[in-house]
């Protein structure tokens, strides 16, 4: 009998223990039914997360949102989170209103310096870096993109119409872009006669990407803190460079300039109108204009520039390609709109290159149909409520726009075509 009690209070125990973890884990699981939004069913510990377990991130968006329409409320564990896909909603969040929403979802990174890059950082220094890439243009090193794109096709002439990695082809091109204009340090790309040569540069990306090898960081960091303090040094010989590092040093002398005439040719393909000037008012007023990048904070965003634009773009140029390929009407009709801007030395130079509706169109069309970001994320910085949907977020609730899904939507694109 006294074994039983001691059973049973121990059974009785663990039962009460199990119970109030369920409950301490599902309290917030009716958040959203009780504003009256529908929304997938979330699970403990997991929250809706567990789906993309089951299936891929972007099909499992899509089914959401095929399901539940355009607002719906999903769980990351037990925090609930905020799905929009209504556009004026969107312009609402990234536009008008886009100083309260700002911060990103704050993912710490476990490093001392990588911590500081942009896609993780904090309210504040996520400003002080929207401030010095509003400076950043593409005109500067248009000079560099032409020579690398020649060494592209002299490499594809020297393969004589052979088969190629296209892949492979545009990851080593945009490895190449990028270590020019982020600190001109090297050149990585090298590829002939079908032999990968990627150069010691590239084997550190790879182990970067996989985040085991703290050599890997090692390298990127001394190089870009080395690059920062030569620069700095060379201040008053006047010496003058083009490169993402340059912009670091300039800005945080006071020399940088967030507009000029020029800014229409880099920013026509965004609809930079007078809501987004605002909004950029807005979000680089107050006192987060007073702050300064430390020396660590500008290495991480050199690093960062490495991983985000790596990828990203060998990506859309792939997909592109590969697009063009299928649809030769296509293909053709970008070969005329090219031709006819190039002038009687083969050249175009990079106004006239900014101003091709077709290839912008392109472009464009690629980045629907295969965005590099599956959604976008957010986190209100004050309490707010959203149009007229009813919806009150709280300070620091997360706010998600499923952009995969959006670019996939029959009600604005149609089904699986690239037009």
């Amino acid at each position: 009998m006294m074994d039983m009690s001691w059973i049973s209070w121990i059974g009785l125990t663990a039962l009460s223990i199990i119970a109030l973890l369920y409950w301490r884990l599902t309290q917030t699981f009716n958040y959203w039914t009780k504003r009256n939004l529908k929304g997938p069913k979330p699970y403990p510990f997991a929250g809706t997360n567990l789906y993309t377990f089951i299936k891929c991130m972007p099909l499992v968006e899509l089914d959401w949102y095929k399901k539940f329409g355009s607002l719906y409320g999903t769980f990351n564990k037990s925090d609930p989170v905020l799905k929009v896909a209504k556009p004026e909603l969107i312009k609402t969040i990234l536009v008008k209103d886009f100083h309260l929403f700002s911060d990103r979802v704050y993912r710490p990174a476990p490093h001392e310096v990588l911590d500081k890059n942009l896609f993780v950082s904090s309210p504040l220094l996520t400003f002080a870096n929207s401030r010095y890439y509003s400076g950043c243009k593409c005109s500067p090193f248009y000079a560099f993109y032409i020579e690398l794109l020649k060494n592209l096709l002299e490499l594809l002439h020297a393969r004589d119409r052979k088969e190629v990695n296209v892949k492979d082809l545009h990851g080593n091109f945009t490895m190449d872009v990028i270590a020019r204009c982020a600190k001109r340090w090297f050149r990585l790309w090298n590829s002939v006669n079908g032999e990968k040569q990627w150069g010691f540069g590239y084997e550190f990306l790879l182990n970067i990407k996989s985040g085991t090898d703290e050599k890997a960081h090692q390298f990127f960091l001394k190089t870009t803190q080395h690059v920062l303090r030569q620069r700095k040094a060379e201040q008053n010989n006047h010496k003058k460079y083009n490169d993402f590092i340059q912009l670091l040093v300039d800005a945080e002398n006071h020399k940088e300039e967030l507009h000029d005439e020029n800014d229409v040719n880099e920013a026509h393909h965004v609809n930079e109108g007078a809501e987004e000037l605002e909004m950029e008012r807005k979000t680089l007023s107050a006192n987060f204009l007073n702050k300064q990048l430390t020396e660590s904070e500008i290495m991480a965003q050199g690093w960062i520039i490495f991983i985000a634009g790596y990828e990203t773009t060998a990506t859309t140029l792939t997909f592109c390609s590969y697009e063009l390929a299928l649809n030769p009407s296509v293909q053709e009709r970008l070969y005329e709109e090219v031709e006819a801007a190039v002038d009687a030395d083969g050249e175009i130079s990079y106004e006239d290159l900014a101003k091709l509706p077709f290839l912008d169109a392109v472009l464009s069309e690629t980045l629907r149909k295969y965005p590099p970001v599956i959604k976008l994320q957010r986190k209100a910085m004050a309490d707010y409520k959203l149009g007229d949907t009813g919806i009150q977020l709280f300070k620091g609730q997360d706010v998600e726009i499923p952009v995969y899904a959006i670019h996939h939507s029959e009600e604005y694109y149609g089904v699986g075509l690239f037009k």
